[in-house]
């Protein structure tokens, strides 16, 4: 119950999200630049929604992907900035067998969408290799993208650590993934 008078089994939108609902959050930190920057509000959403179904379910352990590292790391700072008796675990990225990071949003990807996709996970495995040997990872990826609408490669430290972040565009379809540096 959570006070909240809901039972997550059978709570409905309307319950979950009245008109009248009156509290937001606004994230800084980790959600500032990359993702917060071509997705204005996208991480205040996702925090208020989480914060709800932490709220609901009371869990003492939640499991995130590393393909989306940055809403981790938002989610991570609001658990300490509320003091959330909650552990935040990060698994890695699950991958095709091409190495393009799974997601729902492939199944949009036309057979030549998917080809010219695949530069991302080359992109990632090219920047952590020039990282590796002291070379800048941003312009060895940069190159291998040709061909999508990139909107951001980038290094971002999330919790000090610094991870190669990229989106682009294949056709209408956008795509995110990242890598780990150290």
């Amino acid at each position: 119950n959570c006070g909240l008078g809901l039972h997550p089994a059978n709570a409905a939108v309307d319950e979950m999200y009245p008109d009248d609902l009156a509290t937001s959050l606004t994230i800084g930190g980790p959600a500032l630049g990359f993702e917060g920057d071509h997705r204005p509000g996208h991480f205040n959403g996702v925090a208020i929604v989480c914060l709800k179904l932490f709220s609901i379910v009371l869990p003492t352990v939640a499991y995130f992907g590393q393909k989306d590292a940055q809403q981790v790391a938002v989610l991570q700072q609001l658990v300490r900035d509320t003091n959330l008796p909650l552990e935040i675990r990060v698994r890695p990225t699950i991958r095709a067998a091409s190495g393009l990071a799974l997601s729902s949003r492939n199944a949009r990807l036309s057979p030549d969408e998917m080809d010219r996709a695949l530069a991302i996970p080359r992109a990632l495995m090219a920047g952590l290799v020039a990282y590796q040997t002291g070379v800048d990872p941003v312009a060895a990826a940069r190159p291998l993208l040709a061909g999508l609408d990139v909107e951001y490669v980038g290094i971002a430290h999330f919790h000090g650590e610094p991870t190669l972040v990229v989106a682009a565009r294949a056709g209408a379809t956008r795509l995110i993934d990242n890598v780990p540096l150290k």
